[in-house]
């Protein structure tokens, strides 16, 4: 996201970026107490944003810079637990706040995941 050049994405000097998680039981849990108890549902919510700075205007002018035009998305998916360290998600993804230049990844899409806490 952000600016470009070319099509390579030069980013940005600063950014803010937050998420809200659920992870719940499968509703129709097959497989209760064995292979069944290592997938859960997944609803997200992802923000952030991301830009440029200039020097010469005040803090006030950076946060306002941060705080408009805030790109956002949602989705769910099931996620598949491995072990207590990694996960690996299978999530449809609905982009909702974005700006000219974003390239744009709707629907479905797979990630992988490692816990550090």
């Amino acid at each position: 996201m952000g600016p470009q050049s070319d099509g390579d994405y030069l980013g940005g000097e600063v950014y803010w970026a937050g998420g809200l998680h659920l992870y719940t039981p499968l509703p129709f849990r097959p497989g209760r107490g064995g292979f069944g108890d290592l997938f859960r549902t997944h609803f997200f919510l992802n923000a952030g944003n991301l830009c440029n700075l200039n020097y010469g205007e005040g803090p006030q002018a950076h946060l306002k810079k941060l705080a408009e035009c805030i790109r956002w998305s949602y989705g769910l998916g099931i996620v598949l637990r491995l072990g207590n360290i990694a996960r690996l998600e299978l999530n449809y993804c609905i982009p909702m706040g974005v700006q000219s230049g974003d390239r744009i990844c709707d629907g479905f899409q797979f990630g992988a995941g490692i816990r550090f806490l």
